[in-house]
């Protein structure tokens, strides 16, 4: 199974077969380069590191461009890629029972 390594992205070759999935340039400048646009500065590629298609306009693998936190600005277009959100806690209002209890005083 090949997977992408770009963070927020879940883009899996057994669920999307229509992607491809691109190797990191063997390169060591483009490489830091592509781990630059990934935000990945710490992470060490190795043979089997792979970046799905999506991350690159019109399929070119001249460098990953698109990610999910730059999408809705830089790529108004008609292709969506999910982007995770976080959900705010709902704060759940005191019970009637805690609101007359009363701690003993002294």
């Amino acid at each position: 199974m090949v997977q992408c390594c770009v963070p927020c992205c879940s883009d899996r070759n057994d669920v999307n077969k229509t992607v491809s999935y691109y190797r990191f340039p063997p390169d060591d400048k483009e490489k830091r380069r592509w781990l630059k646009f990934i935000r990945r500065d710490d992470f060490t590629p190795n043979y089997n590191s792979r970046v799905c298609g999506w991350h690159f306009p019109n399929g070119k693998a001249a460098g990953p461009t698109r990610f999910a936190w730059n999408e809705r600005k830089a790529f108004p277009d008609h292709i969506s890629h999910p982007i995770p959100t976080k959900r705010k806690k709902q704060m759940l209002p005191a019970s009637v029972e805690d609101e007359g209890r009363a701690e003993p005083g002294p």
